[in-house]
């Protein structure tokens, strides 16, 4: 007789031990741990203490064809785990294995999204062609596959006054390039040269002017989505790239662009024909209305829905509802509270660099983590912590949630972390501060995030 198991895969980062948890405590279910490398099972082994207990059940390597051939590598595992394991579940949490995941899923047999539903979320240009396709009144900027410089110039120069090159399948804000035409052929041939030694397919995109937006949501079973958050982005210039995440503040569900917003993404989803999936969501919003940038069906990265259930209150748990929407089509309440929502000023505050090396000492997270209305540490800052410049999201220095029914008290943590927090720093040729600053971590595990240093000095708002 087989056992039912949930399959997790790389559980060493945000979520995993919710899930793991959820199914074993909830649905006595156990998991099979999945992982692409060992780096990522070290941390793991390290980072959960779950992954210790009988909530687990067995831990696997996924195969090396995990991206290219995901149906492939999903048959693969699945066989592996057939003598002994029926899996019953495979969260679809993690951006970048959303190929692997939901041919798993198709693999087991079990009911959901098929691959061909998800396959456009993990390609921006046919996402975009597809809703252009099925939903013509929806809004969406104007895009272009593109493969040369030449395809770039090719475009016309009034609807590309300002344009974005990224590539089709990226994630976390990686290798966007932001520039106003005429494009400089130089560094559109560094770009592609960059893409196809990755062989990274890119996109071509009008920029939409506007302030940038995030909402969060979840569809359920009979396909209907529910927004269960919006924030407003910020972003500003770190070192050559233009558009980091610098911090995101909630909109109150009151306010006429939260219902402009939800109604677009509610419209979005959908079109796309989902059910039982988280979705977070990317939007420019101006003078005519909200536009599409990206959406993905799955939690947003840093552990940002944490944020989102805390200002709904502690009955509230949109982990909980993702992951029991992923095993069954049962119905289930979101126990949303919009009243303490639209009480809370929520954000998340982001420390970002462009220099490289380790962390030799921090100043300044006591007095953070102390402060009113902060929630918690994303990423907490750490001496020996290794440090590269900021290109993306993941590889920002430090982030943490607040929320708070005082917009003045929201507004005195957020300028506490531009002026308290401060991060002494070595460069990689100082060898001997280097050995100090490693002996000052009990591992040395947090290489994977590759982050840098952040002074912040800035303006007040």
């Amino acid at each position: 007789m087989t056992e039912q198991v949930a399959l997790i895969v790389n559980p060493s980062g945000d979520y995993a031990a919710e899930l793991i948890s959820f199914y074993w405590r909830q649905a006595g279910i156990r998991s099979v741990l999945a992982f692409e490398d060992r780096h990522s099972r070290r941390l793991a082994a390290i980072r959960l203490p779950i992954d210790h207990s009988r909530a687990v059940a067995r831990r696997v390597q996924l195969p090396p064809q995990l991206r290219e051939d995901p149906a492939g590598a999903a048959r693969q595992v699945l066989a592996e785990l057939a003598p002994k394991y029926e899996v019953r579940v495979v969260p679809t949490y993690l951006e970048h294995l959303v190929g692997f995941t939901t041919a798993a899923t198709a693999a087991a047999g079990l009911e959901w999204n098929t691959p061909a539903q998800m396959g456009p979320l993990r390609d921006k240009f046919a996402l975009k062609e597809l809703l252009r396709d099925r939903a013509p009144q929806l809004r969406m900027n104007a895009s272009m596959a593109v493969e040369t410089p030449d395809d770039v110039f090719s475009a016309d120069p009034e609807v590309f006054s300002r344009f974005v090159l990224k590539p089709r399948s990226g994630l976390g804000n990686r290798d966007v390039l932001i520039r106003p035409w005429p494009p400089d052929r130089d560094e559109l041939t560094r770009y592609f040269g960059e893409r196809a030694a990755r062989s990274e397919l890119v996109v071509l995109e009008e920029v939409i002017d506007g302030q940038e937006y995030q909402v969060n949501g979840q569809v359920d079973a009979a396909g209907q989505p529910t927004v269960t958050a919006a924030y407003q982005t910020n972003r500003r210039p770190v070192g050559q790239r233009s558009n980091m995440a610098s911090d995101f503040w909630t909109l109150p569900g009151t306010d006429p662009r939260f219902t402009a917003l939800s109604d677009y993404a509610a419209e979005v989803m959908g079109t796309l024909g989902l059910a039982r999936t988280p979705f977070h969501m990317e939007l420019k919003l101006d003078d005519e209305g909200p536009c599409l940038i990206e959406v993905g069906a799955r939690f947003i990265g840093g552990g940002g829905w944490h944020l989102d259930s805390y200002l709904h209150g502690p009955q509230c748990d949109l982990v909980a509802v993702a992951a029991h929407d992923w095993l069954t089509d049962r119905p289930r309440d979101l126990r949303l509270d919009w009243r303490r929502y639209d009480s809370l000023r929520g954000g998340r505050i982001y420390g970002s660099s462009d220099r490289q090396g380790r962390i030799k000492s921090v100043h300044g997270v006591h007095a953070i983590s102390s402060s009113p209305g902060f929630v918690k540490w994303n990423k907490q800052p750490q001496s020996g912590q290794v440090v590269t410049p900021t290109v993306d999201t993941a590889s920002t220095v430090w982030a943490f949630e607040l929320a708070t029914p005082d917009p003045e008290e929201a507004q005195a943590l957020w300028a506490a972390s531009q002026e308290v927090l401060r991060l002494e720093f070595v460069e990689d040729d100082d060898r001997a501060a280097l050995v100090q600053a490693r002996g000052r971590r009990a591992t040395r595990l947090t290489s994977s995030y590759a982050r840098s240093v952040w002074h912040g000095r800035r303006e007040r708002r």
